[in-house]
């Protein structure tokens, strides 16, 4: 009998130590959620402390930096990704278009009267949506100027490459500075950009020297007669 109740108690025993084996892993199992769960809480509590911490440091809107675009829709010239601050005004704006569209290759040689707006982001009809700005010292952030914003203008604006081109002789200001060329075909130098580009068109053209500030209204190519521009010889 003895041997025969032996396998049942060993069973007993297993399911025991089974029972106890379960009960101490669902007790740890809770323990480790419980942990998890407060470690979590820590977590998020730290990260809305250092939230609030930032927050006493971040710069006022007003002072964040603004990217806009300009359209001068005239000449259909537009001037992306231009960072300027929201307390800019046109007067301050202005000189940094004009910087930018001689970096673009398209300076300006008289701004006339031109007429800004600013019209919201990804707006279909810009000239529809816009606001005209008739105070040029107003702040861009009183009118509202937010990322992405356009600067419309319009206008009587006049670019270099729309003058007429003149000898340097026939405009020649005491104190203007000018790059003088050389031509190789019609061994001259001291030419200037415009005959340079006009009168010597085709020919081989070299430096000669850059930023000369001539005491007379100097240019060899009207003076060797072979200008075909309004020179001081042809403008009384």
């Amino acid at each position: 009998m003895k041997k025969e109740n032996q396998p049942k108690k060993l069973e007993e025993v297993k399911l025991r130590h089974e029972a106890k084996k379960k009960k101490l892993q669902f007790e740890c199992d809770s323990k480790v959620k419980q942990l998890e769960e407060t470690f979590n809480q820590s977590v998020d509590l730290m990260i809305k402390a250092y939230e609030d911490y930032l927050k006493g440091f971040a710069p006022m809107k007003e002072i964040i930096p603004v990217v806009i675009n300009v359209s001068i829709l005239p000449k259909g010239i537009r001037v992306t990704n231009l960072a300027v601050s929201r307390t800019d005004s046109l007067e301050n704006i202005q000189p940094m278009i004009t910087r930018r569209l001689a970096e673009m290759g398209e300076p300006i040689s008289n701004w006339g009267s031109p007429v800004f707006s600013l019209s919201p982001k990804n707006s279909e009809k810009m000239e529809e949506t816009s606001k005209i700005i008739d105070n040029f010292t107003l702040p861009l952030v009183q009118l509202g100027a937010e990322q992405g914003f356009e600067l419309i203008i319009t206008g009587s604006i006049l670019f270099e490459s729309e003058k007429k081109k003149m000898c340097f002789t026939a405009d020649y200001k005491e104190g203007n500075s000018v790059d003088y060329f050389s031509c190789k075909e019609c061994k001259i130098n001291w030419i200037c950009k415009n005959c340079s580009l006009s009168c010597h068109s085709g020919h081989t053209i070299v430096e000669h020297i850059k930023n000369h500030k001539p005491s007379w209204n100097c240019c060899y190519c009207a003076k060797r007669k072979k200008c075909i521009l309004p020179n001081r010889n042809t403008i009384k």
